[in-house]
């Protein structure tokens, strides 16, 4: 039993699905970048608690060639994924809009990393092997209100090596400091313009969903109805087929699907593990693993991905109006277009372990957006397996079994939501994202309560100003995906450029 044990927790890691925000970062641009430094800022764990004295190294990057007194200070959020040497590359191509804006204005450019990630650990010696009680002790200053607090500390005291004899003149009570972040440092963007309107006095906040929810079926709907229809035909047979068998079927039967899945894992995988899940794997881990024919790059990529590999394929095996043998067929045809899948991104990791666990740590207790399946709607691509309490269980309450469901997402939602009117703030976002559906620009949202009529506006409102007429200044691409405005290069980034310059220079004119 021990073995067996040991077995089932190895598979939950293997198959452990990603719920929550993915992490928002474009291409890297490999050598063609700009000067810049390494630094580091003391940081207090715990901004809240005077008695509490310690401290740790929280990393940030720093290019200052362009920078002339009195200039702005652009801090660009890495948000849910640590800043190494070479994600800089994509911050510091000349061709992004931190360093342009940066060039343009006499500005200082900077990329923060987020307590918690890469290099910046207030606990460097916790794993994810630490008993849960290092775990709940270390965890529970990974929060909202810590991580924005680090970064007003950091605008507060910030000096700059090689830069002392401009260290008063950046202060953000003499110069502008300007938040940029896309995905959930677009979040926090817009949360820092209500949280500390005198410390960043300007944001851009791109494809940011900033209506958190527990339960987000509009995620997957969003791409089912991008999908080809013989596509998206063949996904939702097979999605039947293995909630039937899952649900209704034999014991039999439910071991012959786990088979078919755990026959294609990678060679890398031993066959011990892969009669273990067939013998004793999860329900969950099944359904889970259907998700995986939607290519995880969709959100920035779509069908120019391996998305239009996997559903010409599907559509080979269309089974409109066939007899109902056909569904081990399709189910093949998809297994397949996963394994295929799935050695398109072998060795392009999203995440590190650390920041994995990080991430999912904050997914689990404020920024849930659990994808869901929506079994009433005609977009459906998920199995009825797939809900907020599954998810929760087979996640969430086994890597942190002291949390407790649902998720409080009011942290999340205290500075930022749908119902928000901020100023000194551009947003952005793609009508190709499917994080548009709670972005604060949600045209055609599947979401039902979700604000659909709101017009966004190129028209700069004043100083301190809400636009007009319950507009929305920034811009809404027809053809944006995920962030695709805060890549280096794009006619999308060089338009939200020109338009934030422009803003900039209504706002800062005084």
């Amino acid at each position: 039993m021990a073995r067996l044990a040991y077995l089932l927790a190895c598979l939950f890691h293997i198959l452990l699905p990603t719920h929550g925000l993915p992490t928002h970062q474009a291409p890297l641009l490999a050598e063609d970048t700009q000067n810049f430094a390494k630094a580091d800022i003391l940081l207090p764990i715990d901004h809240f608690n005077s008695a509490d004295t310690r401290v740790y190294s929280n990393k940030y990057w720093i290019y200052a060639d362009s920078y002339q007194r009195g200039g702005p200070v652009f801090l660009y959020d890495g948000g849910e994924r640590g800043v190494s040497d070479h994600g800089t590359h994509l911050s510091f191509s000349p061709l992004h809009p931190l360093l342009a804006l940066a060039k343009r204005l006499g500005g200082l450019a900077l990329v923060w990393e987020h307590r918690f990630y890469g290099e910046s650990l207030p606990f460097p010696d916790l794993t994810a092997d630490a008993s849960p009680d290092e775990n709940e002790g270390a965890y529970r200053y990974l929060n909202t209100e810590q991580a924005l607090e680090d970064a007003v500390f950091l605008a507060t005291h910030f000096q700059p090596p090689g830069l002392e004899h401009f260290w008063d003149d950046l202060k953000p009570e003499r110069a502008p400091w300007v938040w940029i972040g896309g995905s959930y440092p677009g979040q926090r963007a817009a949360m820092i313009r209500k949280r500390n309107p005198d410390v960043f006095r300007a944001a851009w906040s791109s494809s940011a969903p900033v209506e958190t929810a527990v339960d987000f079926p509009e995620y997957y709907l969003h791409i089912s109805r991008d999908l080809p229809s013989g596509c998206r035909r063949v996904i939702q047979r097979v999605v039947r087929y293995v909630d039937e068998v899952l649900l209704e079927g034999s014991a039999v039967q439910k071991s012959q699907l786990r088979w078919e899945i755990a026959r294609r894992w990678p060679s890398d995988r031993s066959l011990l593990s892969k009669i273990a899940f067939t013998l004793w794997g999860l329900d969950f881990h099944v359904a889970s693993h259907l998700t995986s024919v939607i290519a995880w790059d969709w959100q920035t990529a779509g069908m120019t991905g391996p998305m239009n590999r996997t559903c010409t394929a599907l559509r080979k095996v269309d089974t409109l109006n066939q007899p109902r043998g056909t569904d081990t067929a399709a189910l093949s045809a998809v297994l397949d277009a996963i394994e295929s899948s799935t050695e398109d991104f072998a060795g392009k990791p999203r995440f590190s372990p650390a920041d994995q666990q990080a991430w999912q740590y904050q997914v689990c207790t404020e920024y849930p957006f659990f994808r869901t399946s929506l079994p009433s709607s005609d977009y459906n691509v998920l199995s009825s397996i797939l809900t907020p309490e599954s998810i929760w269980a087979n996640t969430c309450a086994r890597q942190y079994p002291w949390l407790s469901y649902p998720p409080d997402i009011s942290a999340s939602r205290k500075y930022a939501n749908w119902d928000s009117n901020l100023t000194n703030i551009m947003w952005t976002a793609g009508l190709q994202d499917p994080w548009q559906e709670r972005s604060m620009l949600p045209k055609y949202s599947l979401v039902p309560d979700a604000p659909s009529n709101r017009t966004p506006t190129r028209e700069v409102p004043g100083a301190d100003q809400v636009p007009k007429d319950g507009r929305v200044f920034g811009l809404l691409f027809a053809e944006g995906r995920h962030c695709g405005d805060l890549s280096a290069g794009g006619d999308d980034a060089e338009e939200a450029t020109d338009l934030f310059e422009r803003a900039l220079g209504v706002w800062f004119r005084d």
